[in-house]
């Protein structure tokens, strides 16, 4: 099984999430399985409870197909991801890493961003 995640940075949907997980729910019990090769799953940990989330992830595990995966839960995307990609400012960028490194160089830039800030505002504050 491959699993690629999607970590929405910025992302905006063309339908509302419910309609998505409604239209998902009907294909997902309508078409048999065995025809299935790709599912996407869209915050699929959404209003789920622990036990839920670890069912799915048992499931997802199991699933001889293709997952792409668009969630924020980071316990889901470290137990079933086997690639990480990225979107954000209209791009999509596969990540050279675990979700671990991930948080890792994503808290870096974001203290770089902060500093670089604060340096801005202290010139524009002695001007």
């Amino acid at each position: 099984m491959h699993t690629v995640c999607f970590i929405p940075l910025f992302f905006t949907f063309l339908f509302s999430s419910s309609r998505l997980a409604s239209c998902f729910l009907l294909n997902f019990f309508l078409v048999p399985l065995v025809y299935l090769s790709v599912i996407i799953f869209d915050e699929p940990t959404n209003h789920l409870d622990m036990e839920s989330i670890d069912a799915l992830v048992e499931a997802a595990r199991d699933y001889r197909g293709g997952l792409v995966v668009v969630s924020h839960d980071e316990h889901f995307m470290t137990n079933i991801c086997s690639e990480l990609w990225t979107v954000g400012g209209g791009k999509v960028n596969r990540f050279r890493g675990n979700f671990d490194d991930y948080k890792k160089q994503t808290l870096e830039l974001t203290e770089k961003r902060i500093e670089e800030s604060v340096k801005l505002l202290s010139t524009v504050n002695n001007t």
